[in-house]
């Protein structure tokens, strides 16, 4: 086999006639091509996300109202807690679902009694 018929020169552009390789030299030729194409997509992407640096901790006064309101009268995007201290705030992104602003992830609310925190 010369060089122009290895299937490391098929690879990198220098193709011979197809027609004359054997099965096996393209088995060859398919597995570098495979293997290249796993090489490239194992490159890294930029992290999206970013370490916190230093915090400094801010306390800030909200109201929370003392009677708590039936969820279908909270409107959507206000700002509730499902119990009086306000442990947990979330905000009402729909009829069943709220986002947790501890963890940003939506959550399914059905039904509830909650309080409407002001911020």
């Amino acid at each position: 086999m010369s060089t122009t018929d290895s299937p490391v020169a098929a690879v990198n552009g220098s193709a011979p006639d197809i027609s004359k390789l054997t099965p096996d030299a393209l088995k060859a030729i398919r597995s570098q091509i495979a293997k290249l194409d796993r090489a490239k997509s194992k490159k890294r992407m930029p992290s999206v996300l970013r370490q916190l640096g230093e915090c400094e901790t801010i306390q800030r006064g909200f109201l929370v109202e003392k009677q708590a309101t039936e969820w279908e009268q909270v409107r959507l995007n206000q700002t509730f807690s499902r119990d009086n201290k306000a442990h947990i705030l979330y905000v009402k992104k729909g009829r069943t679902s709220a986002i947790n602003l501890n963890t940003l992830k939506s959550e399914r609310i059905d039904g509830a009694s909650v309080y409407v925190v002001h911020l």
